[in-house]
C-alpha cells in the first residue's frame, strides 16, 4: 500500500506540472496585429515627414533611437534627431518612403521594416533632384508599451551608369 501510494504521489506531480505548464503556454502569437500596427505607424510617419511634422515624427522614435545615414552624422537620442529634422524640414523638397516587408519576431517585442524611400529637392537653378534609395527600420516594443522606431537607417541608390557606347562599325 506505501508503494501504490507513493506512485500516486508521483504521478499526481507530474500531471500538476504538466497542467499547469500548458496552461502557462506560449504568449499569445500577436505578430499579424503587430505588423498591421508598424504598417499603419509607418504610414503615418510618412506622412507627417511630408508634411514636415517634427514633433509628430518625432512623437514614433525611442528616446535612445539611433540613426545614420550617407549624408548626416550618427544621432544616438530622440532630441538629437529632433534637431536634425528641424534643419533638414527647413529646406525644400519633401520625403516619403513605402513599406516593402515587416517582419515581427515571435517574442512580440523587436520587428524590422525596410522598403524604398524617395527624396525630391529643389536645386539652386530650380530643377527638381530626385534621390531615391533602401531604408530600414527596427521597432522596439517595451513591455506594457507601444512600438517606437529605435534604429532608422537608409542607403541612397548609386547613380545610374553612363549608357555603354556602340562599337563603331569598321565597315
Amino acid at each position: 500500500m506505501k508503494r501504490s501510494f507513493g506512485w500516486v504521489l508521483v504521478f499526481t506531480a507530474i500531471a500538476a506540472l504538466s497542467v499547469e505548464g500548458c496552461g502557462s503556454g506560449a504568449p499569445k502569437d500577436t505578430r499579424a496585429e503587430d505588423e498591421a500596427t508598424i504598417r499603419a505607424y509607418s504610414a503615418n510617419v510618412s506622412e507627417a515627414a511630408r508634411t514636415k511634422d517634427v514633433d509628430k515624427v518625432a512623437s514614433f522614435y525611442a528616446d535612445d533611437a539611433l540613426a545614420f545615414s550617407n549624408y548626416s552624422a550618427t544621432t544616438t537620442t530622440k532630441e538629437a534627431m529632433r534637431a536634425d529634422m528641424r534643419k533638414s524640414f527647413s529646406a525644400p523638397g519633401t520625403i516619403s518612403w513605402k513599406t516593402s516587408a515587416i517582419e515581427v519576431a515571435r517574442s512580440g517585442d523587436l520587428a524590422y521594416e525596410h522598403g524604398r524611400y524617395r527624396f525630391t529637392t529643389t536645386e539652386k537653378d530650380g530643377k527638381s533632384k530626385t534621390q531615391t534609395g533602401n531604408y530600414l527600420l527596427v521597432w522596439r516594443k517595451p513591455p506594457g508599451g507601444d512600438w517606437k522606431i529605435a534604429v532608422d537607417t537608409d542607403s541612397e541608390d548609386p547613380p545610374l551608369a553612363p549608357p555603354t557606347p556602340l562599337p563603331l562599325s569598321t565597315k
